[in-house]
């Protein structure tokens, strides 16, 4: 888990979680580990604040942390007891079993992805069938801004102006276009590299915003069953332009946090 805090002025804050990508991992880890990481340093942000908090010795400090990590822990393990117990649409368990294309079109097609599946259906997965989890991030910015000194932050503000960190060139028409035509692709695989099923979803199409589908959000399925390896896929979806014939699933916004959003700081360093 990598952390970012960037301080502006006035008492501000940017917090960036970024969270790592990974392969054929067991998926409650892997989200478990990741939320107990956030919520944990989320915390200790709030207790550098309480000012009784730097008056105490080393190692109170240290037992009150340790006391902070269990209790993410033991909320992790409620959650994961929640996650669990919600039911999947029939089709998604029918999903996993079926083995021809045409037949697990069928059944996407009567699905409309929440956001709450994103971890739900991995879990799902690995719980009743072993199945591994593993996902993939590439990010691109615009191609026109190429050549350019990006900042080391860059945020949009409701009134249309620009907050940022670090030396750039760059003018405020082309920090729009930063934060407004950058994309990000996540690819997240379930099964190994013979049985797999692919769900990824762009920025632009979970919000609606990509082409021939705009007013739309969506996300994109596709898996062993179309004939194309696994690897040739994740190639495909690290390409600027990808080019996979994936079908789509309707996506429900509702309640859902965006992973970047166009308002959330760029975060130029390496992952």
């Amino acid at each position: 888990m990598n952390f970012k805090d960037f301080h502006l002025e006035a008492n501000r804050t940017f917090h960036v979680f970024e969270t790592p990508d990974c392969n054929m991992v067991d998926p409650a880890l892997h989200f478990g580990n990741r939320i107990q990481t956030i919520n944990y340093h989320v915390d200790e942000l709030r207790l550098q604040q309480f000012p009784p908090f730097h008056t105490l010795s080393i190692n109170a400090k240290e037992e009150l942390k340790k006391r902070i990590k269990e209790i993410e822990r033991q909320r992790w393990v409620k959650q994961y007891e929640q996650i669990i117990k919600v039911p999947l649409p029939i089709e998604i368990d029918q999903l996993f079993v079926e083995v021809k294309k045409k037949a697990q079109q069928k059944l996407i097609k009567a699905v409309t992805f929440k956001s709450e599946m994103f971890m739900s259906v991995p879990i799902f997965a690995w719980v009743k069938y072993k199945m591994p989890y593993s996902k993939f991030t590439v990010d691109f910015l615009p191609k026109e801004l190429n050549g350019k000194q990006f900042p080391a932050m860059l945020h949009k503000r409701n009134d249309g102006e620009f907050d940022y960190i670090g030396q750039t060139d760059m003018s405020k028409a082309e920090m729009h276009i930063a934060i407004e035509k950058r994309n990000r692709v996540i690819s997240e695989f379930i099964g190994d590299e013979k049985h797999w099923y692919c769900f990824f979803r762009t920025l632009a199409g979970i919000k609606g915003l990509e082409q021939p589908h705009v007013g739309q959000p969506h996300l994109h399925y596709i898996s062993s069953a179309w004939g194309i390896s696994r690897d040739k896929v994740i190639s495909n979806l690290s390409s600027y332009r990808y080019n996979i014939n994936a079908d789509t699933i309707p996506f429900d916004p509702a309640e859902w946090l965006d992973e970047v959003g166009f308002s959330c700081p760029i975060d130029r360093s390496p992952i």
